[in-house]
């Protein structure tokens, strides 16, 4: 049982509702996520969850496999179920050629070759940066930069980091229900 209340779609009105129609509408689904209903109490911490995530999300910098591989990742080093099984799940949904072990794989630097060098290096330096105590080192920046991050793309990989930790939180804080239906197809 949650920490937090749900506020279901049918109780939304005003500033939740219109926050509500917005991720639906943005995600293209029909039924809105335990995190989001359950952050309903409070539309303003909603809306700005929300906006932080749809900056990275929907800003077209970074492609989505590699933000779905990262927030994966983190939460994986995080133990957060909830974070785990959302983002395996949307990222199996984006590619077919992946398993719920190659994600452990690719958490864990054990990927050897199933990304592309690139993707390798981000989820890398994503996970080190969320393990850190929020220092992010020359080096972490030069590694990324050396398999052609540009300096936005670079600021989306932070953010990033700063997105799924803060989530993570979350979904600890409100002993959040996992999503019925989200639960990764394990090999």
């Amino acid at each position: 049982m949650s920490n937090y209340n749900c506020i279901p779609y049918h109780e939304a009105e005003g500033q939740l509702k219109c926050v509500y129609d917005d991720i639906l509408q943005s995600l293209n689904i029909t039924k809105l996520p335990n995190w989001a209903t359950h952050l309903g109490e409070s539309p303003e911490i909603l809306e700005s969850f929300w906006n932080m995530f749809k900056s990275v999300s929907f800003g077209g910098r970074v492609s989505t496999l590699l933000l779905e591989l990262i927030y994966f990742s983190i939460a994986h080093h995080r133990h957060a179920p909830y974070c785990i099984e959302l983002h395996a799940s949307n990222a199996l949904r984006l590619t077919e050629a992946l398993s719920f072990d190659d994600l452990v794989k690719i958490a864990t630097h054990q990927s050897n070759g199933i990304l592309p060098e690139s993707y390798q290096v981000a989820v890398a330096v994503a996970v080190e940066l969320s393990l850190k105590k929020c220092v992010v080192e020359k080096d972490m920046v030069n590694r990324l930069k050396q398999v052609d991050f540009d300096q936005l793309q670079i600021m989306d990989i932070f953010t990033a980091v700063s997105i799924a930790q803060m989530f993570n939180t979350y979904t600890f804080a409100a002993a959040l229900p996992i999503d019925q239906g989200i639960i990764a197809p394990r090999d």
